[in-house]
């Protein structure tokens, strides 16, 4: 078996065909780059061994969501490949990729809520515990 195959979304679902699923579902109604990137990275967070565990209904004592997780993944992932980045976003300057990064996150972070004011975007208690993960 591919190991990739071996981390599911949902109970019983890969996670690869889930992803490219939600990415190939809205790419048929929808062309936005924001929103093809978020479909791409919404949820890779979902390999935390935590969130595996949780799904298979294991106990887990550690963190355990995936959607701030997935915005780790983009970060550095833009971090360690800006160029490439700057066009899957279809950007020309820094003002616009700012921008729809932005959007980005908060359609990745926020995805099983309603969208916030953007000034309020993330929630910090959050990221710290993401990040200590």
């Amino acid at each position: 078996m591919v190991p990739h195959l071996n981390y599911e979304s949902h109970p019983g679902k890969p996670l690869a065909v889930h992803t490219f699923g939600v990415r190939n579902k809205y790419t048929l109604n929808c062309q936005l780059s924001i929103g093809i990137v978020a479909t791409l990275f919404h949820d890779v967070g979902k390999l935390n061994p935590n969130f595996q565990n949780k799904l298979k209904g294991i106990p887990v004592n550690g963190y355990s969501h995936h959607a701030y997780l997935s915005v780790l993944v983009l970060y550095n992932f833009i971090l360690n490949n800006e160029q490439i980045a700057l066009q899957m976003l279809h950007c020309e300057d820094r003002v616009t990729f700012k921008v729809k990064l932005i959007q980005t996150v908060a359609i990745i972070a926020l995805q099983h809520g309603n969208l916030p004011d953007l000034e309020q975007l993330l929630n910090y208690a959050e990221i710290r515990r993401a990040v200590c993960f």
